[in-house]
């Protein structure tokens, strides 16, 4: 929960510049989740693999552009005593709520 809140610092700006709404949480105590809600840019998906998305979204310039500053932001490791790892997720919606594309 502390990484989360660190992290949100940086993340949360990233999801204001391209008007998107999302929300951040932890799962299993390991991995960090951002559940995109609605926003103006279509992912036609309904998760990112946050390790290949610059393949999957190399026709898709807008979606390209907010992953490559949302994926580093969410992989920041700050260092204090020990490494912390973690996994990450990125969700366009959820199973009870589709994502909302807002134009």
């Amino acid at each position: 929960q502390e990484l989360k809140k660190r992290l949100a610092l940086k993340i949360k700006p990233i999801l204001k510049k391209y008007d998107i709404k999302g929300t951040l949480s932890v799962r299993h105590y390991y991995e960090l989740v951002l559940t995109l809600k609605s926003g103006s840019i279509d992912f036609q998906a309904d998760s990112i693999n946050t390790y290949q998305y610059q393949n999957h979204f190399a026709d898709n310039p807008k979606a390209l552009e907010f992953l490559n500053e949302l994926i580093p932001a969410m992989n920041d490791i700050m260092t204090d005593y020990f490494d912390v790892g973690y996994y990450i997720s990125v969700n366009v919606g959820r199973y009870d709520k589709p994502y909302v594309i807002e134009k």
